[in-house]
């Protein structure tokens, strides 16, 4: 894939959603402009996008967004009955 099309994965840790590019030949400074008319990579309902944070390792960067307390998944006991 090119500059212009990088390999995109995007996937749930921690309560958060992360969303990792391969954009190896970037170096250590990145900007992204631009507009599109349909999102490229919508986020799902109750991401915190004010939470928002990104790093950059090996070529690859990690941005990772917050879910909102309410959309974050909550795990509860099921009881057997009879």
């Amino acid at each position: 894939m090119g500059a212009a099309d990088p390999a995109i994965d995007m996937f749930e840790r921690d309560g958060s959603v992360v969303v990792k590019a391969e954009l190896p030949a970037i170096g250590r400074t990145l900007s992204a402009l631009g507009t599109r008319l349909r999102p490229y990579l919508p986020l799902p309902e109750g991401c915190d996008t004010d939470l928002v944070s990104a790093t950059m390792r090996h070529g690859v960067l990690e941005i990772v967004v917050p879910k909102t307390r309410q959309a974050v998944a909550k795990k509860i006991a099921v009881k057997s009955v009879g």
